[in-house]
């Protein structure tokens, strides 16, 4: 579903962890990752991987909490592809879709696309008034909740 998107797209992956869904969307043909994420030992992991991969000049690691990054708008590019998965049980992926809504930054290409994974226990269940969720597909736990802009 997402390959035709991915080709050369920027990527914002929020609440990163060890950044598997970035290294698999660079793999995929996006044009540059971002990756957000608080935590310094996941951080370096991702850092890692980079040198590994040679993948530095398609990339950059941002150590920082999510929600200060989206308040900051420091982005030159509003994003192809954004993808969040929070911890669980904190309502973060209603929260930090807020945040990009609310941003004077414009987080989001005009045919961009969100994708909020989140527990089955904590669903996003509704979006901001620009934003539609289209498809969400559930696997066991888990909810993917895929957005874009509204059409009408």
């Amino acid at each position: 579903m997402l390959q035709p998107k991915m080709m050369g797209a920027l990527v914002l992956d929020l609440y990163a962890g060890s950044g598997s869904i970035g290294f698999e969307a660079l793999s995929r043909g996006a044009g540059h990752v971002t990756f957000v994420e608080n935590s310094v030992a996941a951080s370096d992991i991702i850092q890692q991987n980079v040198k590994k991969l040679d993948v530095k000049s398609r990339t950059s690691i941002i150590r920082r909490d999510v929600k200060s990054y989206l308040k900051g708008g420091l982005q030159a590019n509003p994003y192809d592809i954004i993808f969040m998965d929070p911890p669980y049980g904190k309502g973060l992926c209603g929260l930090t879709i807020d945040l990009i809504d609310r941003s004077e930054a414009q987080w989001l290409a005009g045919d961009g696309l969100i994708i909020a994974q989140a527990s089955i226990r904590d669903p996003l269940n509704s979006s901001p008034e620009y934003l539609n969720i289209f498809r969400e597909n559930k696997y066991r736990d888990t909810v993917f909740s895929f957005l874009m802009h509204r059409s009408d």
